[in-house]
């Protein structure tokens, strides 16, 4: 073999390591250009409009303080150990806390993203790790959650971070009992982890982080007991802080129920009900999991399970359910995308993008948050490790290429004719996500009627110009025909969204290629426009 030989092999060798660090180095660009855009749009708010939730603590003067009970404006929703963690901060001044408070949301981000992906359920390779992690951050950053907490001013980013410390990062026993206990004592329902422990054959870690959850409540009691009675007895553990327990923000069981007209005893009898349905399935599921050696997704289960049994599920408590995008659903290549676009979406949108302003379907657009929650702790099938098509999905069917001039072009699927159908679900979610964004760009538009006028001169130059100006004629025709203009009118204000979505519709069910063909030209046609 020749040097020349040698080197062209060479270079072919290292040309996946050479993409994969250029890939790598885009996704880690992202992530820096997404972490000062957080960090600007956070110091660009006003000082009564950032860390609201720990506006209690700030004085005339700007700087913080403690004065009554931190529980007198409602606005603050953590629990008194929080708030003692939180009191060491009284020394800052405010603009300096929202700088220091920013950043020290993002770190502890950023560690969250490596120790989710360090996680990840075996056999994981380096690079993959390398490429994940980027990509981790990049979701836990845009979600609503961390961008709820980063001005907020609420610690709910800890009690998760702890959680998998405490299941993938420390060894023996002890140490885990007491992170997850410490974590529980800053979000209650976390002490759940306790239950999955015990479940999954970790008692000493179980009891520890339940002992440790009693001695930081204790020990918050004792040094500020007007809270702790304010938080545990007066609020019932926080459910009567922040915003009104049946306003959207609470994304419960408990906040779903009081939406729906219900209250009173009735209502508390259902709850628990309900709650104890979620809490016996949820943790089996979760412990099941754990034993087949899926523990993030377990965390994951457990989390969600946490967030809908909770009296009240604030929006920037509901990280676990983003969590729950590392389990993998569907025998089929083409399906294993829907559950984590299904959770990435959810997590990162309104929901008022998701689905329309249609009477039906507001309940679950109002409560989708939840539905997420609910159906990851106990309906979604995803897959055990011993199921062949874990690592083996059902291979996507492919039309064969056509010969032609350029047939030595490699097509990569993305390119490639698709005979099998897609998902329904997936396509309805991004149809009707493309079109909201649509929607929101057009209403956004800010060239007024003159510019309209003056496009409209220039088609009508073009049209003389070309002899096919019939415009003026075919309208005064069509007015001066009551039957004819109605029908024009409807067909204007109906049938550009009935014809398509029909002619998608029997494509979708007759010739499954075709439709993607479709789909994707009008998706192009809404891009451009």
């Amino acid at each position: 073999m020749t040097d020349v030989e040698r080197s062209v092999r060479g270079d072919a060798a290292g040309d996946p390591g050479a993409r994969a660090a250029v890939v790598r180095a885009v996704l880690w660009l992202l992530v820096g250009v997404l972490a000062v855009r957080q960090v600007a749009v956070v110091l660009r708010r006003p000082p009564g409009e950032r860390l609201t939730d720990l506006e209690t603590w700030t004085g005339a003067t700007g700087v913080l303080h403690i004065a009554g009970s931190l529980y007198d404006p409602g606005r603050f929703t953590g629990t008194p150990f929080a708030g003692l963690v939180l009191k060491p901060l009284t020394v800052s001044a405010e603009q300096a806390l929202g700088v220091v408070w920013t950043f020290g949301s993002l770190l502890l981000v950023v560690l969250l993203g490596f120790v989710a992906v360090r996680a990840l359920p075996a056999p994981v390779s380096r690079r993959t790790a390398f490429l994940a992690a980027p990509v981790a951050i990049t979701l836990l950053m845009v979600s609503l959650p961390v961008r709820n907490t980063l001005h907020l001013g609420q610690t709910s980013i800890l009690p998760v971070l702890l959680v998998l410390l405490a299941c993938f990062a420390v060894r023996g026993e002890r140490l885990p009992g007491v992170l997850t206990g410490v974590a529980a004592a800053l979000q209650p329902a976390v002490l759940l982890f306790a239950a999955l422990f015990w479940l999954t054959g970790r008692r000493r870690a179980a009891v520890g982080g339940g002992v440790t959850f009693v001695v930081c409540t204790a020990l918050a009691w004792a040094m500020m007991p007007r809270d702790s009675w304010a938080y545990w007895v007066h609020h019932l553990a926080g459910a009567g802080l922040g915003e009104r327990p049946d306003s959207l923000a609470n994304q419960s069981l408990h906040g779903a129920l009081l939406r729906f007209g219900l209250q009173g005893p009735l209502e508390i009898a259902l709850f628990l009900v309900l709650a104890a349905f979620v809490v016996v399935l949820g943790l089996r599921r979760a412990a099941r999991y754990a034993r087949d050696g899926q523990l993030l997704l377990a965390v994951a289960v457990t989390g969600c399970v946490a967030v809908a049994v909770s009296p009240t599920a604030w929006q920037h408590q509901l990280l676990w359910v983003l969590l729950a995008v590392v389990g993998r659903v569907g025998t089929r290549a083409s399906d294993r995308l829907v559950w984590p676009a299904v959770v990435v979406l959810v997590l990162t949108l309104p929901g008022k993008m998701l689905l329309p302003n249609v009477g039906v379907v507001l309940p679950v657009r109002d409560n989708v948050l939840l539905v997420a929650a609910l159906a990851a702790a106990c309906a979604v099938p995803f897959l055990s490790r011993t199921s062949p098509h874990w690592r083996q999905p059902v291979p996507t069917d492919y039309a064969k290429p056509v010969p032609a001039r350029f047939a030595w072009v490699p097509l990569v699927p993305l390119w490639r004719r698709v005979l099998s159908r897609p998902n329904l679900l997936l396509e309805l979610l991004l149809i009707r996500v493309v079109y909201s964004a649509y929607a929101k760009v057009r209403l956004a538009a800010t060239a007024g009627r003159s510019a309209a006028e003056e496009h409209g001169r220039q088609i009508h130059s073009a049209e003389q110009w070309l002899h096919i100006d019939i415009e003026h004629w075919a309208n005064h025709t069509v007015v001066g025909i009551p039957w004819l203009r109605d029908f024009f009118d409807y067909y204007y204000s109906t049938f550009h969204f009935i014809v398509p979505l029909a002619i998608l519709g029997v494509l979708y069910v007759r010739r499954p290629s075709d439709y993607r063909w479709a789909r994707t030209t009008i998706g192009f046609a809404t891009v451009l426009a």
